[in-house]
């Protein structure tokens, strides 16, 4: 009876939480009436990123808008609804996906067998607050986190084309997973590495082409590369850039260290005094020491000297791997790929639920592991309050997981 009466009131408060939020994207205060109004776009022929009143633009490539044009054909509550009954279907069968991967199974009675308490505990109020990071927002990654993870389940199973076409799809919405292709490169699966550019080709040209047609499809792809791609990935420190650094929501490595280390001049002080609802009056005043190209320059050697750790940890050979795929190596990647990020906002954060699962299942008692990840996962909260978040109490995090998964392995392999 009492089980019946759990899912009965878990039913009714995600209803009300999917009309809550239908309603709530009317009011425009989450972000798929971007993603709407982009696939409307798609079916009345209009350009692409062409600017839509009192909406958010449009910043993916063409083929996410050509994916979800579906949902336009009906009126903007409804289609929200309807994406969020599928992002709340995708994150439990990622959740179920990323248990199976790790433990083999996904049987919850089984799970936890061997895991401690507060772990465990931790874990769930961590997967709980990203999951309403993501869902309160109508986010786009869960969609992203569920391809990656059955995409890695299909690359263990040994089926590269479906691994590929799933890796292909996530890659072509965001670039945030692309880290795993030069993952399958180095680790020599050049199958799987080909299926994925196959499928990126797939999704980026040839579907956006049957919506937009050859040119319409060239044309949109030029305009995202110079209104999203080409800035991100800039080197010089111009100001849409550093305006992006010092918003507290991005915990990139870069702008965490921006926030502490580059000099005032006029447009920062602006950012720190009369955007992002003001800075505390300390940090507003904050001097730091360096410029802004340099201090952009050390963030940059520092990411990739994370990455290049990452990769050449998932090179080394130990005797009976040389076929194997451990779940330490995709739990590494999930989280470097989160370090290349330049513009880190809390909901791409869904990465590390994969990671601190497979952390969770190796702790075995107190030791640096056990408290490094308590840690982690309390720095993770703490960004709920905006100065912590200015901190960048979230890189931290990330940087605390990082140095958890090595330290103590469990390759539990289906």
């Amino acid at each position: 009876m009492m089980k019946k009466i759990i899912i009965l009131i878990a039913i009714v408060g995600f209803t009300a939480l999917g009309v809550y939020t239908a309603w709530r994207t009317h009011n425009g205060s989450t972000d798929f009436d971007t993603f709407y109004y982009a696939a409307r776009h798609v079916i009345d022929g209009v350009p692409l990123y062409a600017p839509v009143k009192d909406v958010s633009p449009y910043i993916y490539p063409p083929f996410f808008a050509c994916l979800i044009s579906p949902l336009a054909l009906f009126g903007l509550e409804v289609a929200s609804f309807l994406w969020y009954l599928l992002s709340l279907a995708l994150f439990a069968m990622s959740m179920a996906v990323s248990a199976t991967l790790i433990f083999g199974h996904t049987d919850i009675r089984r799970m936890w067998d061997n895991a401690l308490f507060l772990p465990k505990a931790l874990f769930l109020v961590l997967a709980g607050a990203i999951f309403i990071d993501n869902i309160s927002l109508l986010q786009s990654n869960i969609l992203l986190f569920f391809a990656v993870v059955t995409g890695l389940y299909y690359f263990k199973k040994g089926r590269l084309m479906i691994g590929g076409l799933l890796f292909g799809l996530a890659i072509s919405i965001k670039l945030l997973p692309a880290l795993f292709l030069a993952y399958f490169i180095v680790k020599r699966k050049f199958k799987m590495a080909a299926w994925c550019l196959i499928w990126i080709a797939v999704f980026t040209l040839v579907v956006p082409s049957l919506f937009l047609g050859p040119k319409g499809t060239l044309d949109s792809l030029s305009s995202w590369n110079k209104s999203m791609f080409t800035k991100s990935i800039s080197s010089v420190p111009n100001d849409d850039m550093m305006g992006q650094m010092f918003n507290p929501v991005n915990q990139s490595i870069t702008a965490s260290l921006s926030r502490w280390l580059i000099k005032n001049d006029g447009p920062i002080l602006f950012w720190k005094n009369n955007c992002y609802k003001k800075y505390p009056r300390l940090l507003a005043n904050f001097q730091g020491p360096l410029s802004r190209s340099s201090a952009l320059a050390i963030s940059y050697s520092i990411e990739f000297l994370l990455v290049a750790f990452t990769l050449l940890y998932c090179m080394r050979r130990k005797k009976g791997e040389e076929n194997s795929a451990p779940n330490s190596e995709f739990a590494l990647i999930f989280i470097a790929s989160l370090f290349l990020d330049p513009f880190l906002k809390t909901p791409h954060l869904i990465f590390i639920i994969f990671p601190t699962m497979f952390i969770v299942s190796c702790i075995k008692g107190r030791h640096m592991k056990y408290f490094a990840f308590t840690a982690a996962v309390i720095l993770y909260l703490s960004l709920g309050v905006k100065l912590f978040r200015i901190f960048g109490f979230g890189t931290l995090s990330l940087l605390l997981l990082w140095l958890s998964v090595p330290a103590g392995r469990k390759d539990l392999l289906v």
